[in-house]
């Protein structure tokens, strides 16, 4: 019986040591072809990012001693690519440099005996449209959008976050002072202790934050923008409460804030982004070891609620706007619940649940809201006293 073609090869199995050996030639010659390529890798960079519009080349020995993050930490202050930090391309070096010695703990850690509370932060980005100017797309740098930042700021830079009820205690006035109307700063304006003194525009990173109030402001602000400034440039500046309403067991806060956020990174100039005030309300035990409320947010009923300011270039004059955000706005998902509930540890645990038994405070002591505003207006405009 004759054989027959099933179409099926079989082909033996390569000569293991000598497939090893072809892999490691190829590997060689690769190596060979590319080698001066990699040690011109660290001037490539450099080259592409100073780009075909001048700029410096940087000699060997000065890429070997400081290093190519070294060599690009330099480019990215260099403005105006010329090989030269001047004084102004050096300020908000300086500033950075400056605040480095700053410990404050900005993750406020809670403690298992604390309460709880999440914090979630909405916000729906700056309608551009509702700009005047529509921004002019370059800068020193050819190709750089002096308005980067805010067209990438597109979603809130931390969605929720827990917070200890210990933290938002510090925010009460003195026992002495918790009676209905009392007005009381947060954050005291500069002019309170360095008359005339004027706040740089030329910055990139907020300034160390110190005390406990502005620490839980300062977190809460850059749960929307990593850069909050809890001190705007220019008045009115501060953050101000007003006691409203009172009980024998609970008492709330209305506020108002003055900070801005700054939303470029070098070499693009800065950006400042101010609203026109955050505005809020708290609600908790008079002991301060309960959270009932909390809701901050930047008012949305005008058309325009944003001021804006930013350099196209170091030649060019500054550029001012104004526009509309839709949305910014903090609020507690519901009443704080003890760190430690049973067995669950709930510090790390989004508390979004509603309180389905939560009733109506009754105050036995309470101003208009509108009343509460004109106080905490006169305390920052002196003028409408």
């Amino acid at each position: 019986m004759g054989t027959r073609d099933i179409g099926v090869q079989t082909t033996p199995l390569p000569d293991q040591p000598k497939s090893r050996w072809l892999l490691w030639a190829g590997l060689g010659l690769l190596l060979a072809l590319t080698w001066p390529f990699i040690l011109e890798l660290p001037m490539l960079m450099l080259e592409l990012l100073q780009g075909n519009h001048g700029g410096f080349r940087v000699p060997a020995d000065v890429l070997e001693d400081m290093g190519l993050d070294g060599v690009l930490l330099f480019k990215r202050h260099d403005r105006d690519d010329n090989g030269q930090l001047s004084l102004e391309e050096f300020e908000p070096l300086a500033h950075r440099l400056l605040d480095m010695n700053v410990t404050t703990d900005y993750n406020l850690p809670i403690s298992e005996l604390d309460e709880v509370v999440t914090i979630e932060v909405h916000f729906e980005p700056l309608v551009i449209d509702s700009m005047t100017t529509k921004g002019k797309p370059t800068t020193a740098m050819i190709g750089l959008d002096s308005m980067l930042g805010l067209k990438q700021w597109k979603k809130p830079n931390i969605p929720w976050k827990n917070f200890g009820v210990g933290h938002f205690s510090h925010l009460l006035p003195d026992e002495q002072n918790l009676r209905v109307g009392h007005v009381f700063w947060w954050v005291t304006p500069l002019e309170e202790t360095f008359e005339g003194a004027v706040l740089s525009s030329n910055r990139y990173e907020p300034p160390g934050v110190f005390g406990a109030r502005e620490t839980l402001l300062h977190s809460l602000l850059s749960m929307a923008h990593p850069r909050p400034f809890l001190l705007q440039r220019f008045a009115p500046q501060g953050s101000v409460a007003c006691v409203r309403s009172l009980n024998e067991r609970s008492v709330e806060l209305v506020f108002r804030v003055h900070a801005e956020y700054q939303l470029n990174d070098p070499p693009v100039h800065p950006f400042w982004f101010s609203p026109a005030q955050f505005v809020g309300r708290l609600v908790l035990n008079r002991s301060g070891n309960k959270l009932l409320e909390f809701e901050m947010e930047v008012p949305n009923k005008r058309k325009l609620n944003v001021d804006m300011e930013w350099m196209n270039s170091v030649d060019e004059e500054i550029e001012v706007d104004i526009g509309y955000l839709p949305q910014l706005r903090w609020h507690a998902t519901r009443s704080s619940l003890p760190a430690t509930l049973g067995t669950e540890d709930l510090r790390s645990v989004h508390l979004n649940s509603s309180d389905k038994s939560k009733k109506a405070i009754e105050w036995t002591q309470q101003i208009p809201y509108s009343e509460a505003e004109r106080s905490i207006e006169r305390a920052l405009y002196p003028f409408k006293e």
